[in-house]
């Protein structure tokens, strides 16, 4: 990991290039501030600056000289002077409805950075970014819901210190959950001092592994997820082509599991809009408390798990590869003959309210139970 030379309280900028170098999901187009950093990402010793520290110069006077600048604001001016806003922007939709009179809205939304003000756990700061405090015409009070969220190939989280009072340690976490989207952190950014003087250092996760660069100097080092430092974090969108476990715990609107042929465990908690495909690969399947009515023929697929408890199915037409089935607490009436399930060792059909004794058609080697 090459660090870069401090031309003269230029901290900030080796910071914002090590961020920006280091974001691995963000495609470069050929400009000369892109070569300056591909110059850098196969640099073998320490980075000279120079030459993009005069681009930046160039496009924002405020960086001339060798004054203390903030690193969020130098890496914002550098992602403009690649042309990369397009790849760090991101959209999301507020819909509104008021409790008293059901007047609907909605707000659509863009930005290029997540602000944070309050001394709270990244995470969960999220949500609060993406909703509004609102009051509808009547004076009553809405009911506010993040409906629609088009995702950045990278994420920035910017953590304004200076609006924290009695700031300690802010906490982020290894991966953050947007709407259904899952974000893996790739680098952060510490600054110690004041506003007007101080010390930045960036934190990057590479497949080697995580190193502190502090200027020219850098080491394996696991990045500090807590800390009263942090003003900038950066995540990178996971590519669900390539996603093989999914498990989702919060509510969801749309799952477009025909994007994901490689997913083999899929696990679901909470109303959502099912779609009436799963990927042909996949081995477990648990939708509980999703509110099913049916669910898509299943008998060709490989499953090896499904739990389908706590939902309003009346029929199912499981796979026969199944080695656990779960569906209790359902409104199912008759089962199939189970006799057919040779790999089947697991039947879990409490709060069924079948019509007739079933346990005839159950084979010895399956457990089951029930109330």
């Amino acid at each position: 990991m090459p660090g870069v030379k401090n031309l003269g309280n230029t901290c900030y900028l080796s910071s914002a290039i090590q961020v920006l170098a280091n974001a691995s999901n963000i495609k470069f187009p050929e400009t000369a501030l892109s070569s300056e950093l591909q110059r850098f990402r196969t640099s073998q010793q320490a980075f000279d600056p120079h030459e993009i520290k005069e681009m930046l110069c160039l496009d924002n006077k405020q960086f001339t000289g060798f004054d203390q600048q903030d690193a969020n604001e130098a890496l914002l001016n550098l992602i403009n002077i690649c042309g990369l806003e397009n790849q760090f922007l991101f959209n999301w939709t507020i819909s509104s409805i008021c409790e008293s009179c059901g007047r609907y809205q909605q707000t659509n939304n863009q930005d290029i950075q997540i602000v944070l003000y309050k001394n709270l756990f990244i995470d969960d700061q999220i949500n609060e970014f993406f909703s509004e405090e609102r009051v509808c015409e009547c004076g009553k009070p809405v009911t506010l819901k993040l409906s629609q969220f088009t995702p950045p190939k990278q994420l920035l989280v910017l953590v304004q210190k200076q609006n924290i009072q009695g700031c300690s340690k802010i906490k982020f976490q290894n991966n953050l959950s947007i709407y259904n989207y899952e974000f893996k952190l790739n680098s952060a950014i510490y600054h110690q001092g004041s506003d007007t003087s101080g010390h930045y250092t960036a934190a990057i996760r590479t497949k080697s592994g995580d190193f502190l660069c502090n200027d020219v100097h850098t080491q394996n080092q696991t990045i500090h997820r807590g800390s009263p430092n942090i003003c900038t974090v950066s995540y990178e969108l996971i590519d669900r082509s390539k996603i093989r476990v999914l498990d989702l715990q919060s509510p969801c609107e749309l799952l477009k599991l025909d994007k994901m042929p490689f997913l083999q465990h899929l696990s679901i908690v909470g109303q959502f809009a099912i779609i009436d495909s799963y990927p042909v690969g996949l081995k477990s399947l648990s939708l509980r408390y999703a509110g099913l009515v049916e669910l898509p023929d299943l008998s060709t697929s490989p499953l090896a798990l499904l739990d389908v408890s706590n939902n309003k199915l009346k029929t199912l037409r499981p796979p026969k590869s199944l080695r656990v089935l779960n569906i209790s607490f359902n409104r199912i009436k008759v089962l199939p003959d189970m006799r057919q399930f040779l790999n089947l060792c697991v039947l879990d059909c409490r709060g069924l309210n079948l019509q007739y004794n079933y346990e005839y058609l159950v084979p010895e080697q399956i457990q089951i139970m029930k109330i």
